[in-house]
């Protein structure tokens, strides 16, 4: 069985804030054309169901995975532990400032103010714990910063995530296996 942790495309963003929860930042043209594209790499994958965060981008990703694979809308399901960190305080800050003030990806201490990334990682993986014993593909549809906190647990390395680098793109997935015991990242989980 097979899991396809897909991050959503790219999002019309106004202001550059850190618009984290905050409701009504959809994708972008390029981010439809984007999550098209990527997700029609996964016809013939036998995908079943889809299981998104709510926020208005995975939802929409959503539904483009779910139409290029022709799956009927009621195959998505959302589920709030997928959704972006929580980020607090500085949610609809200046992207910029929030970056050069929070020394974020380097620094693990700034992170109290924010949602840990570990933390939000744990979330996918109770929803991948749910998943383990199912016999279908299903595709999860999450935030960038989430899926980085999985995969630094699933590769036991709790700086890997900030190492931009090494960071999902938009509109890109990773897939992740259950070999009866543990998950494993089965696809590169960085471009």
């Amino acid at each position: 069985m097979t899991v396809y942790l897909f991050r959503h495309g790219d999002v019309i963003i106004p202001d550059d804030v850190l618009y984290g929860r905050f409701p009504g930042f959809h994708l972008s043209e390029q981010g439809k054309q984007d999550v098209a594209i990527r997700a029609s790499m996964l016809k013939g994958a036998h995908i079943r169901h889809i299981i998104s965060s709510p926020l208005e981008r995975t939802a929409e990703t959503s539904d483009s995975i779910a139409q290029t694979l022709a799956l009927p809308k009621s195959s998505i399901s959302y589920d709030d532990r997928l959704i972006e960190v929580d980020c607090r305080d500085w949610t609809g800050k200046p992207m910029d400032q929030f970056l050069q003030d929070s020394d974020y990806l380097s620094n693990p201490q700034t992170q109290i103010a924010t949602e840990p990334l570990l933390d939000a990682g744990k979330r996918i993986f109770a929803v991948l714990d749910e998943l383990k014993h199912t016999k279908e593909n299903n595709i999860l549809v999450s935030h960038g910063d989430p899926i980085m906190g999985l995969v630094s647990l699933l590769l036991n390395d709790r700086k890997f995530y900030y190492y931009h680098n090494h960071y999902i793109a938009k509109a890109t997935y990773l897939s992740l296996q259950f070999d009866g015991e543990s998950w494993h990242i089965h696809t590169p989980p960085y471009k």
